[in-house]
């Protein structure tokens, strides 16, 4: 599978995964793996009414594992920099109202990228990505974006 977002050479995403709760997946090269953080209730997104909407944030974080082979001769600062790059723009493709999530919720943002180490080296990169919704307070099944 390949990222084909954009107008640039893209990274050959190998697998998209999302963690299970024993992490029993082992990493290789151009891995994808999801994880979903605890929703945190978030004040300033909720709304009075009959019934309230109770607003949320949740983070989800996008791991892209990088296994270069020693024979590779692009840095792994430079591999991991088109990673993260193409994740974000693969997040995004969603046109105009990508953060949306087909109104399933009230904004989203790409937060900052940080690099994971493996070995005593640069294993990756992890891109959160925040997600602001609000539900019912007596249907959670209930999307008020």
């Amino acid at each position: 599978m390949r990222m084909t977002t954009g107008l640039y050479p893209t990274s050959p995403v190998t697998e998209v995964i999302r963690a299970k709760r024993n992490a029993d997946y082992s990493p290789h090269n151009y891995q994808i793996v999801l994880t979903v953080g605890e929703p945190e209730e978030d004040p300033e997104e909720s709304h009075p009414g009959n019934p309230p909407a109770i607003g949320y944030k949740m983070e989800f974080l996008i791991k892209g594992h990088l296994l270069p082979s020693e024979s590779d001769s692009q840095p792994i600062d430079q591999l991991c920099a088109i990673f993260d790059a193409d994740i974000r723009r693969a997040v995004t493709a969603g046109g105009v109202e990508w953060y949306r999530f087909g109104d399933w919720a009230v904004n989203a943002r790409v937060g900052a990228t940080t690099n994971f180490d493996r070995d005593g080296g640069i294993g990756g990169v992890t891109v959160p990505v925040i997600v602001t919704y609000r539900i019912s307070e007596n249907d959670p099944y209930e999307s008020r974006a």
